[in-house]
């Protein structure tokens, strides 16, 4: 925690790893998502320039507190339900990298996208902040 925590605002090497809840159809096979890329840590989401950018075209609204949990350690970690989470950036124009498994086997996004429900499976943009539970991080 402590490599993460004296991170002011620096990039940082992180890997993550998250199981996944297959669609009812699938029950018993086991999905996870590794992803791996360098982020930043320590900065505050409403300072980011997408964010000011965004609240002043009006494509957003003002910054609100935590959806979810409470700050332990402001800006970087989040407590909720007993588990900690690190907040991460992703590095703009960034390299991020997923790889996929359904029952520990590597197969492709396509693949494991027709294991899970129509919702989860549809691509999304990389957001500007993501939350990471803790004991799912790897800092190489």
């Amino acid at each position: 925690m402590s490599k993460f925590t004296d991170c002011k605002g620096q990039f940082l090497a992180v890997k993550f790893r998250s199981d996944k809840k297959p669609a009812a159809r699938f029950k018993g096979h086991r999905l996870a998502k590794v992803v791996s890329g360098v982020f930043r840590a320590g900065i505050q989401f409403a300072n980011l320039g997408s964010v000011i950018d965004g609240i002043e075209n009006g494509e957003r609204g003002e910054v609100q507190g935590l959806a979810w949990g409470e700050w332990i350690d402001y800006p970087y970690v989040i407590a909720h339900k007993g588990a900690e989470y690190y907040r991460l950036y992703p590095v703009p124009g960034g390299r991020i990298t997923v790889e996929y498994s359904v029952d520990e086997k590597i197969v492709s996004r396509e693949v494991f996208a027709g294991y899970l429900t129509p919702s989860d499976a549809a691509e999304r943009d990389i957001p500007p902040c993501i939350t990471v539970k803790a004991e799912n991080c790897v800092f190489p």
